[in-house]
């Protein structure tokens, strides 16, 4: 499985868009599988996301696709007020919906419960005939009560694919043990081991090494670029060589110290 990040290389000057883009690089990753098994593009899951949640900031707990707990559901739940289309108007109703330990638990779902319900692979949603025709498809399955949604979602996908227009996809080497999180750091789980974190949004090979939990200290930043391995071992021979070089001014500086109490300089 690839550790994959997404890039932010020209950063929105407007803040509203700036949250944005950074919720949509997050995101992007984890909506590649089910992207891949529906043969449309991970923007338009993304797009999905947006509209369901108001951009990540309604989001219901970790429910970014705002399906309801209903049938069969035997796992965490939340009940909100939220807005429903019926006769013609929006009116505000109370409805339970799911809830899930973590966004990656949302994304399989979220296919899970495309996949189980047979009314969706009637409508389309499973052709692979692209993101306007998923769009429709999940219309006239119903996923939403908004007549509007399908059009909604495409208004919503050209935002999306503007900002991951100025992204770069990033596939990151995450040594044995280490994992690779959102921002692209890689990290040891482990807070009693040393951790070689990667800053991979800035192209760091070895950005910063942390020695014991909450301390971090930096290192030559000259590695950017370089595989980690290769980086790793340039910065563990620059650390080799000063402490060298440490001993052997610190036994000069000795000598010396020796030899003029014996009147020798």
């Amino acid at each position: 499985m690839e550790n994959v990040v997404y890039r932010i290389m020209s950063v929105p000057q407007n803040s509203g868009d700036k949250a944005r883009a950074e919720w949509v690089a997050k995101l992007m990753p984890g909506a590649e599988p089910t992207a891949r098994k529906l043969g449309i593009s991970p923007e338009a899951i993304i797009a999905q996301a947006a509209l369901e949640t108001g951009w990540g900031k309604a989001a219901i707990g970790n429910n970014i696709f705002g399906i309801k707990a209903s049938g069969n559901w035997t796992g965490k739940t939340q009940t909100v007020l939220t807005w429903e289309h019926v006769d013609g108007q929006n009116v505000q109703i109370h409805d339970t919906f799911r809830d899930y330990p973590s966004i990656a638990d949302s994304f399989a779902d979220h296919f899970s419960f495309l996949e189980k319900n047979s009314r969706y692979k009637a409508a389309g949603v499973f052709d692979g005939k692209g993101d306007e025709a998923y769009f429709l498809a999940l219309q006239r399955a119903g996923y939403a009560t908004d007549p509007a949604y399908a059009a909604k979602l495409g208004s919503i996908l050209r935002t999306v694919k503007g900002y991951t227009a100025k992204m770069q996809r990033v596939v990151v080497e995450a040594p044995k043990g280490y994992e690779v999180k959102p921002d692209g750091n890689i990290v040891n789980p482990d807070p009693k081991r040393g951790s070689i974190v990667k800053d991979a949004d800035k192209g760091s090979a070895a950005q910063t090494i942390t020695v014991a939990a909450g301390a971090a200290a930096p290192v030559v930043t000259a590695f950017a670029g370089l595989d980690w391995k290769v980086a790793a071992v340039l910065g563990a021979m620059v650390l080799v060589g000063g402490v060298i070089a440490l001993f052997y001014f610190r036994s000069i500086r000795r000598a010396r110290l020796d030899m003029a109490k014996q009147g020798i300089v």
